[in-house]
């Protein structure tokens, strides 16, 4: 995951098997952007005492890409046909 602020390339070439995002976050699934940033020690546990208060309010305005390699079947590769990822 990471700000598309920090990101030059386009869809296009994040999809790509190849591409590196090697200043990216991992980011936690099933979660947030902010459970992420947490976890990633951008920011402190909000849940905790005031720490809520060193949370921007602009993270909620931020727009995020996220992406991930999944391999495919031998059998589906060359093959006409689709693939359904349901989020």
């Amino acid at each position: 995951m990471r700000e598309t602020d920090h990101v030059s390339a386009d869809g296009a070439a994040l999809s790509r098997p190849d591409f590196k995002e090697s200043d990216w976050y991992k980011a936690v699934v099933p979660g947030t952007i902010l459970t992420t940033l947490v976890k990633a020690g951008v920011y402190p546990e909000p849940l905790y005492g005031e720490n809520n208060r060193a949370i921007p309010e602009s993270l909620c305005r931020t727009s995020y890409w996220y992406r991930t390699v999944m391999p495919v079947p031998a059998a589906m590769r060359g093959t006409d046909r689709h693939v359904w990822l349901n989020f």
